[in-house]
């Protein structure tokens, strides 16, 4: 960083453009800010910042650079209601990476992987089944040639992050009673990122809410929450569900979720 604000200074503008270091950096930069953005509820600038991404990717060339910046511009256009452009995105440019993909690329396989997972998802806003279906088999095939899960390229992919989209995504489907047995062979134990460890936990107690069972939704709320406070206190789905378990458990069976209401700002 130093070397590039003494460039910068220096007016040596050139330098700092044709360092491959410096865009990989600006891809880095801007996938941030887009994810930061799409939390914060901004999806309109998150899709300017992750056409950014896209853009600096493309750049530097790099496949493993392309499809991170396109999971990322798949997010922010399923964030503003394009689901089916999102698709489409993520397939095109994962069909591109295919070229690329051998079992010694574990970055590439890890963020093709997460980008068909990314794909899955706004297949699933649309209830476009079947694509859902498709899209786990290839994601899944993908984290068997990874074979362990990890952090490559900041995807969290592997086979268990796969197993955590099955049950999230059975959910936004409708399924909550497939998604609840889904999930009981997923262990999220070992899992490097908190923010998956926290969202399969949220999608465990909505599932389990939708079926009836209340108390046990009420322990994986707060297992959620144990994860990754601020993403959980951040997403509308866990303090409606919050909201919702306070108001049914009318005798004080769960008295601990209280205080996470409190720190979300719900009201019961």
């Amino acid at each position: 960083m130093r070397s590039a604000k003494r460039h910068m200074q220096a007016c040596r503008y050139g330098v700092l453009l044709d360092d491959p270091r410096v865009r990989r950096a600006a891809v880095a930069a801007y996938h941030v800010v887009a994810s930061l953005l799409r939390k914060r509820g901004d999806a309109a600038s998150a899709w300017i910042a992750a056409d950014r991404a896209a853009q600096a990717a493309r750049a530097l060339e790099d496949p493993a650079a392309i499809g991170s910046a396109a999971r990322i511009v798949v997010h922010a256009m399923g964030g503003v209601g394009h689901h089916r452009q999102a698709i489409r995105h993520g397939v095109d440019t994962a069909h591109d990476l295919t070229r690329y993909l051998r079992r010694d690329t574990p970055e590439l396989i890890s963020v093709f992987g997460a980008l068909l997972l990314r794909a899955a998802w706004a297949a699933s806003e649309i209830d476009h089944a079947d694509t859902v279906a498709a899209l786990l088999t290839d994601a899944e095939h993908a984290a068997a040639m990874l074979g362990v899960d990890g952090n490559r390229e900041w995807t969290a992919f592997g086979p268990t992050n796969v197993g955590v989209h099955r049950v999230s995504l059975a959910l936004t489907l409708g399924n909550a009673g497939h998604a609840v047995e889904a999930a009981r062979g997923v262990d999220v134990t070992g899992l490097e990122v908190a923010e998956r460890r926290a969202v399969f936990w949220l999608d465990v107690a909505r599932a389990l809410a939708a079926c009836g069972h209340t108390e046990k939704a009420g322990i994986a709320l707060l297992t959620a929450e144990e994860q990754a406070p601020e993403e959980i206190h951040s997403r509308t789905a866990a303090r409606n569900l919050t909201g919702q378990l306070v108001r049914c458990d009318e005798y004080g069976r769960l008295p601990e979720l209280r205080s996470p209401a409190v720190r979300s700002g719900v009201s019961w």
